[in-house]
């Protein structure tokens, strides 16, 4: 039977004694937690009630780090619904912590992979209940049986607690102190924000990332495009960027020796997908233009053929990747996903004016309209200009001016995509209880 935390934001003092009961019991290095205290008013202005949010992994009905994890490591136990982490099949990707919303995949360095609250799964076998549940001195954390989304319409989403579909184990007792007001109601808690969490997803820290996407995206247009045009690419001019990338997208994992386990779990990991298919796309793709080097021509054409429906299967992929996580804004079609980067690169490599013109404008109104969802600088605008007027507008200028133009179409398009992606890796932010609770407190000021 599934179990389910439950949670009495008017008996929680703050005292963090869940917090250190996790850490004892797990043995985790005292600046790990499994389960983190969130508290509204943290000022503690007069006047305004202090709130406590006490939140570890909720062990979902339909857990997303389970469903999305590439390397199959994640388990959801038949006899208390707790889902674990196997650290031994952990490749450390952290892809689980970016479709989580409630941030509770966390990344070890010392190990190179994830580790969670398990829910003393080992515990609740033995009749105990977890041991945050144990030792809280005011009884505010409690465990019983899951009642699903019975439970989810019964009971307002306390500030702090992001929305979701997964299905969460856990039930709040709401807080009934000077004011009853949850979020969507009239603001209850301070004006002072809390500082800004850490992003989980930074251009700093994913530029291997942005090279890997970037690089295929180029590769796929540009094999595809000088197809069309009867000409191949030079086997060095595919295999060493294609090698790059590859190994560049290992830099990313806590665990490289265990990337061969990203495509274990291909029918439901869009992750898995993206690296069945790039591999795919970079070996059919490798023997093609190798093919007329060792006196096979004739299947040259063929393996094309195969080649580019693998390329644009690993350019949906990758976009269905970032399109899955727990993002603050609907990603959705943008200027920079690695379809459309794909295809600038395919009609700049034609050099065909009115194709360009066309692509190049949808580009353009989907960078504006992704750019005015963020707040303005003058360095925003001054990159916003290069991007808009280099990458797109002299692209199409060349196009017009012909053949011996090429070169510096391509070089100003790339240059403007690579601006576009870097901006999209720039922008991503990542939901959390932490982000949530600032969000919240923004509606009302």
């Amino acid at each position: 039977m599934q179990k389910a935390f439950r949670v009495d934001l008017n008996l929680c003092t703050g005292c963090h004694a869940c917090e250190l009961a996790c850490q004892i019991e797990n043995e985790l290095p005292i600046d790990a937690a499994w389960r983190t205290v969130h508290t509204t008013n943290s000022a503690n202005i007069p006047s305004i009630p202090v709130i406590h949010l006490s939140l570890a992994c909720n062990h979902c009905e339909t857990p997303a780090c389970l469903i999305n994890c590439p390397a199959l490591a994640f388990t959801k136990e038949e006899s208390t619904g707790a889902v674990t982490i196997d650290a031994d099949k952990c490749m450390g990707c952290r892809y689980c912590s970016w479709v989580c919303p409630f941030d509770a995949p966390s990344f070890v360095e010392m190990t190179g992979v994830m580790y969670k609250c398990n829910f003393c799964h080992d515990r609740q076998e033995v009749g105990l209940a977890p041991a945050c549940v144990s030792y809280c001195p005011t009884g505010a954390l409690g465990l019983q049986d899951h009642r699903g989304k019975q439970a989810e319409e019964a009971t307002a989403r306390p500030v702090g607690f992001p929305e979701s579909d997964l299905g969460p184990a856990i039930e709040f007792v709401p807080f009934r102190g000077e004011s009853t007001k949850t979020a969507g109601d009239e603001p209850f808690f301070s004006p002072v924000s809390p500082p800004p969490p850490p992003s989980k997803i930074t251009l700093r820290s994913e530029w291997t990332l942005l090279l890997f996407t970037f690089i295929i995206a180029v590769l796929v247009g540009s094999f595809a495009g000088l197809f069309l045009r009867g000409e191949s690419l030079h086997p060095l001019v595919f295999l060493v960027p294609g090698f790059l990338a590859m190994a560049l997208s290992t830099f990313h994992l806590g665990q490289p020796l265990r990337a061969y386990r990203a495509i274990l779990n291909w029918r439901r990991s869009w992750l898995s997908r993206e690296v069945l298919f790039v591999s795919s796309f970079l070996f059919v793709g490798g023997l093609q233009v190798l093919a007329p080097w060792v006196g096979f021509s004739i299947l040259s054409e063929s393996l094309a053929l195969l080649a580019m429906p693998l390329g644009i299967l690993a350019l949906v992929s990758m976009d269905q990747v970032y399109g899955k996580a727990a993002t603050t804004r609907s990603i959705g079609f943008h200027s920079g996903s690695t379809v459309l980067v794909g295809g600038f690169a395919l009609v700049a490599i034609l050099g065909s004016p009115v194709p360009l013109v066309l692509l190049a404008g949808v580009k353009g109104v989907l960078y504006v309209l992704r750019q005015g969802s963020h707040p303005g600088s003058g360095r925003r605008i001054f990159v916003g200009f290069l991007r808009l007027f280099v990458g797109l507008g002299m692209p199409c200028i060349f196009a017009f001016w012909g053949e011996d133009w090429r070169f510096a179409l391509i070089v100003c398009a790339l240059f403007g995509e690579v601006i576009d992606r870097a901006q999209f890796y720039d922008e991503l932010e990542i939901v959390t209880p932490s982000g949530q609770l600032r969000m919240d407190q923004a509606e009302f000021f």
